[in-house]
């Protein structure tokens, strides 16, 4: 099946007439915890007569479901394509490669004999792509950097298949605001930082801006988190539930998150950031890197174990790698406090990564009544022409923000982010909100169940902070 919601769905549905029979329904998707992926793997364990397991095309390559003799596959994938119109990722459901319809096929008869169900057919089959175009189904702008590189050492790399002329066009622009790039198209001294890092164009970038503000330390936790589950679909952030309720029995989760009761509930305020995703994130991570029970603390705030460690594993090797290249572990209060403190510094280098993804709320504080994107830069100007523009666009508080640029796309915040709760974040623990008109986003991702563009993280920003960078 393509999606994890319709696995969760179809499960519940399931329905059996003979109550005497042992049928266990089993679902197998890439959220799973390792606990409940052995569950799914072992279920000779539960002495079943029969299992039916619905899985997403996760379980194509990597795993053998034992004894499986049946196979119903829908030909259908969710896949991740990059749109360089939108200068964003897509997540759509589309027919599978036929290279992926086969190793569905092969899933079953491994160890005796079976049977596959097609729901598509033969000619659907026949017509269907062989292999996923990767070129396309990224952003390109590191790939492209990494040619260009080679081919000024005289070691040029030749691809399997070229990158599209649209997609190289619109790398070239994002990499020239980048800074990877002059406008000789020669890779410059931050470009080859980027490749070193290997975290992605964007993130390098971000961590370039930490640097000059003497943050690195701080961005390279936020980096490793964010790098985790970036594109993937996976999220760090626990959800709105868990932000805003206690346990299921009515108790407080942990001491650790009791902070006083608000209407009957006991929202995990101390992890949350007013800003936002990014900076909360921050938090938790510190929070995390503290406890003597990691387990317990993922348990009690909603995060999966396994990706925690999953970002210590990615902080330790871009810790490494920037060690290696000559740069402080550490945080330098002079440089961060001359530039407006830690957590401003943290926001206005985040700008710097993310330079063509900002969006303005139609109304402070309440991004379900509507945010509108600002077109990617490259369309309109040079990066420091279309921050200012922006930044007066939207600046002022009060009736200057109802009306969205006209230059701009409409976008949704991912549900679980807490953008949606600063503002009350921000009273309960007295701290001063800010506009909150202005966002700064990234992972953005286009859902089926919803066309309209979807940021999974986002950060509140003030006209200040736009009008305060550097414009190189």
């Amino acid at each position: 099946m393509p999606v994890q919601q319709t696995i969760q769905q179809t499960g519940h549905l399931i329905r059996f007439r003979d109550r005497g029979s042992r049928v266990g329904v089993f679902k197998f998707h890439g959220s799973l915890t390792d606990s409940q992926r052995k569950q799914v793997l072992n279920y000779s364990k539960h002495q079943l007569d029969r299992v039916i397991i619905f899985a997403t095309n996760v379980a194509e390559t990597g795993i053998t479901i034992p004894d499986c003799r049946y196979v119903v596959d829908s030909g259908l994938a969710q896949r991740v394509k990059w749109n360089p119109e939108l200068g964003c990722q897509e997540l759509r459901t589309a027919f599978a490669t036929r290279s992926s319809l086969d190793q569905r096929k092969g899933r079953a008869g491994r160890t005796a004999s079976g049977i596959c169900v097609r729901l598509y057919s033969e000619q659907d089959y026949k017509n269907s792509q062989q292999a996923s175009d990767d070129n396309c189904d990224q952003d390109v702008a590191q790939t492209l950097l990494r040619l260009l590189e080679a081919e000024e050492k005289g070691r040029p790399i030749e691809l399997p298949q070229p990158i599209p002329a649209a997609a190289r066009s619109e790398a070239i622009g994002t990499l020239m605001e980048l800074g990877a790039l002059d406008k000789r198209m020669h890779v410059t001294k931050e470009g080859r930082f980027m490749l070193a890092l290997g975290i992605g164009i964007r993130l390098s970038a971000f961590l370039l801006a930490c640097n000059k503000a003497g943050c690195l330390w701080s961005g390279t936790i936020i980096a490793a988190m964010v790098s985790v589950f970036q594109g993937s679909g996976v999220t760090l952030l626990p959800s709105r539930a868990t932000l805003g309720h206690t346990a299921s029995n009515g108790k407080a989760t942990s001491t650790a998150v009791d902070l006083g009761a608000i209407g009957g509930r006991r929202p995990i305020y101390k992890y949350i950031h007013a800003s936002g995703d990014h900076l909360t994130l921050l938090k938790m991570f510190n929070a995390y890197t503290k406890t003597k029970t990691p387990t317990t603390w993922c348990n009690d705030t909603g995060i999966q174990a396994e990706k925690m460690r999953a970002v210590e594993l990615s902080l330790d090797a871009t810790r490494e790698r920037l060690v290696r290249l000559g740069y402080s572990m550490r945080d330098n209060a002079t440089k961060y406090n001359a530039n407006g403190g830690l957590e401003r510094s943290l926001l206005r280098a985040l700008c710097v990564g993310f330079f063509d993804q900002l969006g303005v709320l139609s109304e402070s504080f309440k991004p379900w009544r509507g945010v509108t994107r600002l077109l990617p830069v490259a369309k309109v100007g040079p990066r420091s022409e279309a921050l200012s523009r922006f930044a007066a666009e939207v600046g002022g508080v009060g009736s200057a923000c109802a009306t969205a640029p006209e230059d701009g796309i409409g976008i949704r915040l991912n549900p679980r982010s807490v953008v949606y709760k600063s503002q009350e974040v921000a009273e309960e623990n007295n701290e001063e909100p800010g506009e909150g008109y202005i966002v700064v986003f990234d992972s953005q991702m286009m859902v089926d169940s919803n066309p309209v563009p979807s940021a999974q993280l986002a950060s509140y920003l003030s006209t200040d902070d736009l009008q305060a960078l550097n414009p190189e």
